[in-house]
């Protein structure tokens, strides 16, 4: 199955009209990091991905996937 995460994050940033550096100050996720998501890395950290779930409020499942898991409205 192909991760979604550099699509799904594309989505969530646009959708909240957020930018990478207001992100990464909000998750403590480093800038590089969420760039290299952004443009296809693979994912090293679960508890980063566990962050950047709860800051867009959706499951990691989701981010990784793009399944239909959406918690809520944020």
């Amino acid at each position: 199955m192909k991760l979604a995460l550099s699509s799904i994050l594309g989505d969530l940033i646009q959708e909240n009209r957020v930018h990478l550096n207001e992100v990464s100050k909000n998750t403590g996720i480093p800038k590089s990091t969420l760039f290299g998501w952004r443009y296809g890395a693979k994912p090293q950290n679960f508890e980063q991905l566990k962050r950047l779930a709860e800051y867009f409020n959706v499951e990691v499942h989701f981010l990784l996937y793009g399944a239909n898991e959406k918690r809520g409205e944020r």
